[in-house]
């Protein structure tokens, strides 16, 4: 394309022009004096060498010249400009105010599409790109144990692999451990159960933080019985206390001991959802066994080492454990160690969900410019006799193009400010929604990061759909423009524009809206999902008895005992129960156990089912079929013999479809016990509601002291009710408070809520894709409605002509449809293509579902060619009411 002339002498800024004319004007002023000195009788030698003489120094006056001359051309040029954009930008508000209508639908357009984007973007700036509160975040890595042969590829470490790895693993200038938990607050307010985290004394070095008040514990403290002390967050510190300097020394009741509290975080950082920070008291000298497996660890690289070299000393500190610890690490576990970035431990599980999101908005907005790209052209046809006016008058194509341009941005940058404002409105709105786990709630907000992308946005898509009509305005046929009565008509390059927009927008709405199906169909098989019991009219609580006030096994199953008996007493309580593993939310651990006449060989692993512990009570109370047997009873006490119940999955596996009732296991270890197996029932999705159930048994509550010498304190208590459960909430409280008023009592709600939290995820991607897709059916819709409508208008003679001549309305508006289906068709064509190709991408998002499922596509491409025939009818319904004497005289 050739550049205007004026755009070109406006980017050389005039420098040839001003340097020439003051090289003309001094060479001017020197040949007057030369021909003075000529005529005063010197020769034309001595005359030039005489005026040059008197002038002085030539050179430097030229430059002096120059420099004024420069700047009193740019002063201008910049006058010139300001002017010209403002006269630029008050015609395009005045030629925008003359067409509100179309001027309102392209910003409502524009602002969903930017504000979509903005708010995704939010989210995903808030997640995954915002730097982890920490020093040198990206040092920072996760260490963590895999065993592929019995597919655990992610698992957590033991005591002696922590002190492997801070002896042996060079790569990091600190390793630090933790776990998570609760904690009782009492003493301080009404009891309350707070996250906790207890970390190794190398927890801040490693994480390059330091308390903004105080200090954190250090190595003497991490020690068993050695450290009673507390670090505080931040945000608890400011809620809990007011922000307090002086809380520094007090001495805080958890779980029943006191802590002194000796540090507070500094602002902003966080870690998990842990309020406060105790020591993790392991004992270096003589660690838990090499099996137990209860930790997570992190670890700081040393500068100039990255995840390579972590991982190359990981698999050389493999080779050597494995052959030293074959009990420990049998040959068809698999064994190894991994390490990955902090940031994908702590965000990789979200990420594909929202990467999908952000690319779902981004087609969203393409969708929108192609939608405001036809409004645009079409608006340009009823400008053709202006633009073709103006180009008479002198205006240049470079000016229309600038003016068209400006128009467009400026209609972007309303767009981007509305979209702006519906983020800001719509961020809330999706936090509201409370995708279960979603990491980093308090780093999602809208910033000056987020202004300048939307403002970025907002201008590349200004320059995206302003572009098409800025270019039809160099095709500008002159004098079919300044044509008065000429036809109206336009040419076929603009109507294959105008349609291929239409078809670009059909075939992203497909993709779009196929997306949303699949997830819709994946949602909705996750809701009919066989959770094996019962969730309706259930109320779910978790108590944690502190050790110091209940330590011995006596007390803690009298308080238990006590506290169901009184519960169950409560007008409504039809049953009553309690478990150590509530079912979605998979808390509990596994223990190796060994079947009876089936002794482990060497080098084989034990299986390894999860573990239950329960009252008789529990299953009437989560209605969990049974399928053989019974259940777990009263009398299954500690005098009774050691009994236990299955579930199917473990009866399959360990059994191989054998009824279990009447075998016998027991948990791994030679002074353990033999347990009864008395009853198989229904598997339970314990670990969520899209993971299949696992191979778990359960003992009951009573029996645990006989099992493993340790009654359980921490156990989720479930009732269930004839009414609306939450109404006994109050009379639930007042029953444990009766008991023991420094019991603070966690998570209070129904089990449908905790069904629901466990949706929460999948349902948060769905709603917004679905969201997405509507959006751009309609936007499609739109696109091919106002095609078909222009060229209803635009045709109205040929149409005219045809009626005149007897052709019948249904022909007429069979022809319309026709068109408008075939637009329709060739967007489905490119979008069924482009969708199976991303599709691919939620494959990890779907359940019971393949992402190229053929019933979805087929049903999906129905639905958009029932809508695009919606679209057409109205304009087709138009055509055969043309009046075919009108259109004759209209020309």
């Amino acid at each position: 394309m050739r550049v205007p002339r004026g755009w070109w002498r406006t980017l050389q800024l005039g420098r040839r022009d001003s340097r020439t004319e003051v090289d003309e004007e001094l060479e001017l002023h020197l040949a007057m004096r030369t021909e003075e000195y000529v005529a005063a009788g010197m020769s034309p030698e001595e005359a030039r060498a005489e005026a040059l003489r008197r002038f002085g120094d030539l050179a430097r006056t030229r430059e002096s010249c120059r420099r004024i001359v420069d700047r009193t051309a740019t002063s201008t040029r910049r006058k010139d400009a300001w002017s010209g954009l403002r006269q630029d930008v008050v015609y395009a508000l005045r030629t925008l105010a003359r067409s509100p209508g179309l001027t309102a639908a392209i910003l409502v357009t524009l602002a969903l599409g930017i504000g979509a984007n903005t708010a995704i973007f939010t989210v995903v700036k808030g997640v995954l790109l915002r730097p982890l509160p920490y020093g040198n975040p990206e040092r920072l890595v996760s260490v963590y144990d895999v065993f592929t042969g019995i597919d655990l590829p992610h698992s957590v470490l033991s005591e002696p692999e922590l002190l492997d790895l801070e002896r042996s693993v060079s790569a990091f200038s600190a390793v630090a451990a933790y776990r998570a938990g609760k904690l009782t607050l009492a003493g301080v307010g009404p009891p309350e159960r707070v996250a906790s985290m207890s970390t190794t004394a190398s927890f801040a070095r490693a994480l390059g933080v330091q308390p903004v008040l105080g200090r954190f514990f250090g190595p003497d403290e991490d020690r068993p019985g050695q450290g009673q002390v507390v670090v505080l967050e931040h945000g608890f510190w400011q809620r809990r206390f007011g922000g307090d300097p002086g809380v520094l020394g007090r001495r805080l009741s958890l779980n029943g001991t006191p802590r002194v509290v000796v540090g507070v975080m500094p602002r902003g950082f966080t870690f998990g959802d842990a309020e406060m920070f105790v020591p993790l008291e392991i004992d270096r000298g003589t660690p838990a066994p090499r099996t137990g497996h209860y930790l997570e660890a992190v670890a700081r690289l040393r500068p100039g080492l990255s995840l390579a070299d972590a991982s190359s000393q990981l698999a050389a500190l493999v080779g050597r454990l494995v052959p030293e610890n074959s009990d420990a690490y049998p040959a068809n576990m698999g064994f190894s160690m991994g390490v990955e970035s902090l940031t994908d431990t702590l965000v990789g599980s979200i990420r594909p969900a929202l990467l999908t999101l952000l690319s779902a908005a981004g087609l969203l907005l393409l969708v929108a410019c192609a939608n405001v790209a036809n409004l645009l052209l079409l608006r340009a046809e009823g400008r053709r006799r202006e633009l073709a006016l103006r180009t008479a008058l002198g205006a240049g194509r470079g000016r229309l193009i600038r003016q068209l341009l400006t128009e467009s941005l400026i209609l972007a940058a309303a767009g981007g400010a509305l979209g702006l404002l519906l983020a800001a409105v719509g961020v809330p709105l999706l936090l509201s929604l409370d995708p279960a786990g979603l990491p980093r709630r308090d780093a999602i907000a809208i910033d000056y990061t987020v202004c300048a992308v939307t403002l970025g946005l907002s201008m590349l898509t200004g320059v995206a759909f302003g572009l098409a009509p800025a270019l039809q305005a160099l095709r500008l046929d002159l004098q079919g423009g300044l044509k008065e009565g000429g036809s109206s008509g336009t040419g076929p390059r603009r109507r294959r524009l105008r349609r291929g927009f239409v078809v670009l927008e059909i075939s992203l709405a497909m993709v779009l809206v196929a997306g949303a199906a699949l997830l819709i169909q994946s949602f909705w098989r996750l809701r009919n999902v066989d959770l094996g019991f019962r969730s309706d009219h259930v109320l779910t609580l978790d108590l944690s008895l502190p050790e110091a006030s209940y330590n011995d096994t006596t007390k803690v199953l009298g308080f238990y005992e006590g506290l169901l008996q009184g519960l169950g007493g409560l007008p409504g309580v039809t049953a009553i129960g309690a478990a150590s593993l509530l079912p979605l939310t998979g808390r509990e651990g596994n223990w190796d156990v060994e079947i009876e006449g089936r002794p482990i060989r060497p080098g084989d692993p034990a299986p390894s089912p999860a573990v239950n512990i329960a009252t008789p009570g529990y299953y009437r109370a989560m209605r969990i079929p049974i399928v053989s047997g019974r259940v777990l009873l009263p009398s299954d006490d500690e005098r009774a013999p050691p009994v236990a119940v299955v579930n199917e999955t473990m009866a399959r596996t360990l059994w191989h479809g054998d009824d279990p009732v009447g075998r016998r296991f027991k948990v791994l270890g030679d002074s353990t016990p033999w347990m009864t197996v008395v009853g198989v029932t229904r598997d339970v999705r314990s670990w969520g509601i899209a993971r299949a159930a696992r191979a778990e048994y359960t003992l009951p509550h009573r029996q645990l002291p006989v099992t493993v010498r340790e009654a359980r304190r921490s156990m989720s208590v479930v009732l269930r009710t004839s009414g609306d459960p939450l109404d006994i909430a109050g009379a639930v409280r007042r029953e444990i408070a009766s008991l023991d008023p420094e019991l603070a009592v966690a998570n209070l709600r129904t089990m449908d809520r905790v069904v629901s939290d466990s949706l929460s995820r999948p349902r948060f991607t769905m709603l917004l894709l679905v969201l997405f897709g509507a959006l751009a059916l309609t936007l499609a819709a739109v696109g091919v409605y106002g095609v078909m409508a222009h060229g209803v208008a635009q045709r109205a003679r040929e149409i005219g002509i045809r009626l005149a001549l007897g052709a019948q309305p249904r022909y007429v508006r069979r022809l319309v449809v026709a068109e408008g289906l075939a637009l329709a068709l060739a967007g489905l064509a490119a979008g069924v293509l482009l969708a199976l190709l991303v599709s691919r991408l939620l494959a990890s998002q779907l359940y019971g579902i393949e992402p190229t499922d053929p019933v979805t596509y087929l049903a999906i491409s129905l639905l958009l060619l029932a809508v695009a025939l919606l679209a057409t009818w109205q304009p087709a319904r138009r055509a055969t009411r043309v009046d075919p004497l009108g259109a004759l005289r209209a020309d």
